[in-house]
């Protein structure tokens, strides 16, 4: 439709049936109704056409009515209306713009529930047959939050001199403007079951095989030193200033094992 090449109401009637084939193979889906749309953005010569795909959910609402009853009084009556359109009160939860072929990208996508339910994949990958692109800041987000993430998993499994090992490794990799996924998986000072589980992570999370590391967002991510631990601890500082001065594996009879660290801070005031 864009291009030109398929009628506005043909390529609309085409979308709704391929939509409503998928909703009828997956009874986990809700039914909806399409909304298919034509826009323009830019200014001048820079516009172009965008089409904008909307699955709208119906919902019920209630509807007050009043009738007169057969003595003459007028009485309400509530009556429940089921398939009824969202208002303009209510949260988007499924949304396409689709560009001209050309551009940087092919479309901006809304889904609220792709990273919570996996049937919800049926809206980006089955009906738009659609890739998730990352820009470089976001994929740097991702390779980072990925790796820590494992870094924290497997720490009971590593000594300090490993945990701290891995951790500088990641720090240190977030200095480089590429980072091959494969390779730096191989390369990381760990033995080959504990590599697997971060292949695996990466696999899922950072779509592909490489990250160009965007600068801004590296320095910004380092820039602070973060901590958690149980029941909700969170220890967040400036990596100019190390504040932990010890950090001691305990085992002690009757207790749960765990971790004694020794923070010195010139002030310390509980917020509330």
């Amino acid at each position: 439709m864009l291009s030109g090449q398929a009628d506005f109401v043909d390529g609309s009637r085409q979308l709704a049936r391929r939509l409503h084939d998928i909703l009828r193979g997956d009874g986990r889906i809700s039914p909806g109704d399409l909304v298919v749309g034509l826009y323009h953005t830019g200014v001048g010569e820079a516009a172009f056409p965008c089409l904008v795909l909307i699955k709208m959910n119906p919902g019920e609402v209630f509807r007050q009515d009043y009738v007169q009853g057969e003595d003459g009084r007028h009485r309400m009556k509530i009556t429940l209306l089921d398939q009824v359109l969202p208002t303009e009160r209510e949260r988007l939860q499924k949304c396409a713009c689709i560009r001209h072929t050309g551009q940087e990208y092919d479309m901006i996508l809304l889904d609220r529930q792709i990273r919570s339910q996996a049937v919800a994949r049926f809206f980006t990958e089955d009906f738009l047959k659609a890739r998730l692109a990352l820009d470089d800041g976001q994929r740097t987000i991702r390779f980072y939050d990925c790796v820590t993430g494992c870094h924290d998993a497997i720490r009971e499994r590593l000594t300090s001199e490993e945990y701290e090992e891995v951790r500088m490794y990641i720090r240190h990799s977030m200095r480089r403007p590429t980072l091959d996924l494969a390779q730096w998986a191989d390369e990381l000072p760990l033995a080959d079951p504990l590599k697997a589980e971060f292949r695996r992570a990466l696999e899922m999370e950072v779509v592909d095989g490489g990250v160009e590391v965007d600068r801004a967002t590296a320095t910004r991510l380092l820039r602070n030193h973060q901590y958690l631990g149980s029941h909700g601890l969170k220890v967040q500082f400036d990596e100019r200033f190390n504040l932990i001065r010890e950090e001691k594996r305990v085992e002690r009879p009757g207790e749960v094992p765990g971790w004694e660290i020794t923070l010195f801070t010139e002030t310390w005031v509980q917020k509330c």
